[in-house]
C-alpha cells in the first residue's frame, strides 16, 4: 500500500492512499479469515468426533465390566457351591454305617434333610411328629459350627436362593416366656434375618425355620406352625445301630 503525502501550499497535508493495493490486501485478510473459518469448524467436527467415539468407547468398557463382575459373581457363586458339595459329598462318605441313608453327618450328629420332590411339605407340629418316628428330633441349633454347616447345606439344596416355601423347620417355638427349644431350654443366640422375629399377623407366627441365604447368620424366620415346609431331624451318629 502507498502513502503519498502533498502539500497544497495553503498549510494542508492530503494523503492518496493506493486504492488497489489496500483492497488486495483486504481480500487477503477476508480469504485468511476464512481459512481460519474453516479450520475452526473442521478441528470442533474432529473434537466432537472425537469426544462422541470416547463415549462409545466408554460405553462399551462398560457393559465390558459389567458383563466381567457378572461372570466374576458367577465364578465365585459355583466355587462356593462347589466347596459346599465337596464338603456334602465328604458328610455322606462319613456317615457309612454310622447314619441311615439319605442322612448327612457331622462331628458325632446325622441330620435328614428331607427333599421336596420326594416328601411332602409339612407343618411344624407333623415334622416334629416325623422326627419321632425317625428316632431323632427337629434340629436345634445351639452353637455357630452348627448354625453354618446347616446354612451351608440347605442353602447347596435351594441354589434359586431364598422364597417363602424354601424354609426348613428347626426344633424352635414361641411360648408365653419367649422363644424356647423343643428341649426345653430358651434360646440364647438367635441367627433371625434381619427384621425377625416380627410375629407377623398379630401373633400368628409362633415356629421358626432357617431359609437359604448368603450370609449364614441370618437365615431364621418366624412364620405361622402350620405354613408346610421341609424340615431337619437330628440325632446321635453313635446310636444308629438298626435305625432307619
Amino acid at each position: 500500500m502507498a502513502v503519498i503525502i502533498k502539500d497544497t501550499g495553503e498549510g494542508h497535508i492530503s494523503l492518496s492512499l493506493n486504492a488497489t493495493g489496500l483492497s488486495k490486501e483486504l481480500l487477503l485478510l477476508r480469504a485468511e479469515h476464512g481459512r481460519l473459518v474453516a479450520a475452526k469448524n473442521s478441528l470442533q467436527q474432529d473434537y466432537n468426533q472425537a469426544r462422541g467415539d470416547r463415549s462409545i468407547l466408554q460405553a462399551q468398557i462398560n457393559r465390558e465390566k459389567a458383563q466381567q463382575d457378572r461372570m466374576l459373581s458367577q465364578i465365585k457363586t459355583l466355587e462356593e457351591q462347589q466347596k459346599e458339595q465337596a464338603l456334602r459329598v465328604s458328610r455322606l462318605e462319613l456317615s457309612c454305617n454310622r447314619c441311615p441313608s439319605e442322612w448327612e453327618v457331622e462331628k458325632d450328629t446325622c441330620y435328614y434333610f428331607p427333599t421336596p420332590a420326594r416328601v411332602q411339605r409339612k407343618g411344624w407340629n407333623d415334622a416334629k411328629a416325623d422326627c419321632i418316628t425317625r428316632g431323632a428330633q427337629l434340629v436345634v441349633i445351639d452353637t455357630l459350627e452348627k448354625q453354618k454347616f446347616i446354612a451351608g447345606v440347605v442353602r447347596t439344596r435351594h441354589s434359586e436362593g431364598f422364597n417363602y416355601i424354601s424354609g426348613y423347620w428347626i426344633g424352635l417355638s414361641e411360648q408365653e416366656e419367649g422363644w424356647h427349644w423343643i428341649t426345653g431350654s430358651l434360646i440364647t443366640t438367635g441367627y433371625w434375618m434381619p427384621g425377625e422375629p416380627n410375629d407377623y399377623g398379630v401373633g400368628a407366627e409362633d415356629c421358626a425355620a432357617t431359609y437359604p441365604k448368603v450370609d449364614p447368620l441370618q437365615t431364621w424366620n418366624d412364620a405361622p406352625c402350620s405354613y408346610p415346609l421341609m424340615w431337619i431331624c437330628e440325632k446321635n451318629a453313635t446310636s444308629l445301630a438298626g435305625s432307619s
